[in-house]
């Protein structure tokens, strides 16, 4: 009987360690699960980001291209018929001298 109860007390004991095992195996699955999920979704907050920012830049582009002409295409060159002479900072284009009215 006694050692009967000894084998018993050792399969309880076997079975808790394995429950609590899986347990912890459980726990840190999700943990990682959650980190994956987290890190997955900062990426695609930059993505979403970065395409913000060059949408935007296109836009700005765009608009700094539509910019009304006031000045005289009469002698047709260059500089007078680009929509604008300078650089998308402002800057002045570089030309050749003999483009220069």
């Amino acid at each position: 009987a006694l050692k009967e109860a000894e084998a018993e007390r050792k399969r309880t004991e076997k079975a808790a360690a394995k429950a609590r095992r899986d347990t912890e195996a459980a726990a840190k699955k999700a943990a990682n699960q959650r980190v994956r999920e987290a890190k997955k979704a900062l990426k695609q907050l930059k993505i979403d980001q970065k395409a913000l920012s060059s949408r935007r830049r296109r836009r700005q582009k765009q608009q700094c291209l539509q910019k009304p002409q006031d000045k005289a295409t009469t002698s047709k060159t260059l500089r007078e018929v680009s929509p604008q002479a300078t650089t998308r900072r402002g800057r002045p284009v570089r030309r050749p001298a003999r483009l220069r009215t």
